[in-house]
């Protein structure tokens, strides 16, 4: 049976047909092809649509240098960041708001004359508490390299252990979200450096000014003992003349060991307060500093009334922004987990997938800390209670800076009563005393008596002008300058 023919022995009508089907079926092929590629170039496609046909190694090199370009940025804006702390830290141990130092604290001076300057230098060079915060401060400011090169720290990680595949790195844009938190983090401990600071110079102006006041009160209650001896002195000669009484001068002793007593309870103080003040400074426990500045109630007027302390208080006291700082760090924490977990939003082209639209938003998976599980309900129910402790330290302040302030009012008419009207009007009682007894009109106790009065009245102004500074010291820490 032969199977092939010879084109001779083929009809010309059969021949003719075959040659028309084929031409039908190649104008068929290019309307489709042309339909396609239409379709493929088009607009939509272009915009929405990703060409599967990709060169993989390609699209893969041009990822990897973009994020290392994103990378770069990231890192860069990190050492800006820590730049930036670094400046802000140096400022805050300058500008702390209560006292400035003018020039370096000389230990040396310390045991023959240490002025109140002086003393609180020292105190911001060397107090262990202040030491300790910068410390922690320094600490904080090493997060900023634990995560710019934390890439790097993966890679050799990835090398040591033979590991093919390194562990995930996080997203530019998540490295960011983390740089503000550490810089929050950083700020909380740079006002937990600021608090320190602030309680160290209160701390020490306080002690200062106990040992100040010691000595004043030293010197008059020897004053006051002298007095009492003369005037024992002058009723045993009235005693003696039959002219005077013997329970007067038994009264007098009894007068001259209170005196004493008292002048050995304020030593006794005197060196309590300077052993406190030396472990502020961090000096030597045996240093006696034996002369300071003369007490100076001339520069102590507040310059505000209290409505404004407690306004500025409210604001300003360092408590209260430490509690802030950790209030907005928690929220960028919520942020970071939620950013970590749910997906950036976009016009929905993002979930276009086998030619089919999908409307719910793809979670991403393997990720535990960001679902709304018991951890964020935890630190979402801690930002609450924060909340309610920053406004009832709020508050709080409003109470303190009203009982500083209400201190340092008594204080300042209790000083300006002894000062304008009991002293001036002792002073004039002891001139008349002392005419008197010129003239032969009384005899010499009325003067002494007339001396000692004055006496106790300068150690009650004295009283006054300690309790005076102290309140003010404590009234502007609240507020947090001076």
């Amino acid at each position: 049976m032969k199977l092939f023919v010879s084109v001779k022995q083929i009809s010309p009508l059969l021949m003719f047909g075959f040659l028309a089907a084929c031409s039908n079926n190649q104008s068929q092929t290019n309307t489709l092809q042309s339909d396609f590629d239409t379709y493929k170039y088009s607009s939509y496609v272009t915009a929405n649509i990703k060409p599967e046909s990709v060169d993989l190694e390609k699209d893969k090199t041009t990822n990897g240098d973009l994020n290392k370009q994103q990378m770069v940025l990231a890192k860069r804006q990190l050492s800006i960041s820590k730049k930036k702390s670094t400046a802000k830290i140096a400022n805050t141990i300058i500008n702390n708001g209560l006292y400035k130092a003018t020039k370096v604290g000389n230990y040396k001076n310390l045991a023959s004359f240490a002025s109140l300057d002086n003393v609180l230098t020292l105190a911001l060079q060397n107090n262990l508490d202040i030491k300790s915060a910068k410390q922690k401060v320094t600490a904080n400011l090493a997060k900023y390299d634990q995560v710019g090169f934390l890439e790097d720290t993966l890679n050799q990680y990835a090398a040591f252990t033979q590991t093919k595949k390194t562990a995930p790195f996080p997203l530019p844009g998540l490295l960011n979200l983390k740089s503000s938190i550490i810089d929050q983090s950083v700020e909380t401990a740079r006002l937990s450096l600021k608090q320190k600071i602030q309680d160290t110079v209160t701390q020490t102006m306080l002690a200062y000014y106990e040992l100040q006041f010691s000595d004043a009160e030293i010197i008059l209650i020897k004053k006051e003992i002298g007095l009492f001896k003369s005037l024992k002195q002058e009723l045993q000669n009235n005693y003696s003349s039959n002219t005077g009484d013997l329970a007067d001068i038994l009264q007098v002793d009894i007068d001259i060991a209170k005196s004493r007593n008292s002048l050995q309870t304020i030593r006794d103080k005197r060196q309590t307060h300077q052993a406190r003040l030396n472990a502020l400074l961090n000096v030597s426990p045996a240093l006696v500093m034996k002369k300071l500045d003369r007490v100076d109630d001339k520069n102590i007027k507040l310059s505000s009334k209290s409505k404004a302390y407690i306004n500025q208080a409210q604001i300003n006291r360092v408590e209260i922004e430490i509690m802030q700082s950790e209030l907005a760090q928690m929220r960028k924490v919520i942020q970071l987990s939620q950013k970590r977990f749910y997906p950036d939003l976009d016009a929905g082209f993002s979930r276009f997938k086998n030619e089919k639209f999908s409307t719910k938003v793809k979670i991403k998976s393997n990720i535990v800390f960001g679902k709304d599980d018991s951890y964020l309900a935890e630190t979402r129910t801690k930002m609450t209670a924060l909340q309610s402790k920053i406004a009832a330290l709020k508050t709080q302040t409003v109470a303190d800076t009203q009982e500083s302030f209400s201190k340092y009012q008594i204080a300042n008419n209790k000083r300006s009563l002894y000062q304008n009207k009991v002293i001036p009007k002792a002073k004039v009682s002891l001139s008349i005393a002392n005419n008197q007894y010129e003239t032969g009109e009384t005899n010499y106790v009325k003067v002494i008596k007339g001396q000692q009065m004055i006496v106790k009245y300068r150690l009650d102004s004295l009283t006054a002008i300690k309790e005076l500074l102290i309140n003010k010291a404590k009234l502007l820490r609240l507020v947090g300058k001076s």
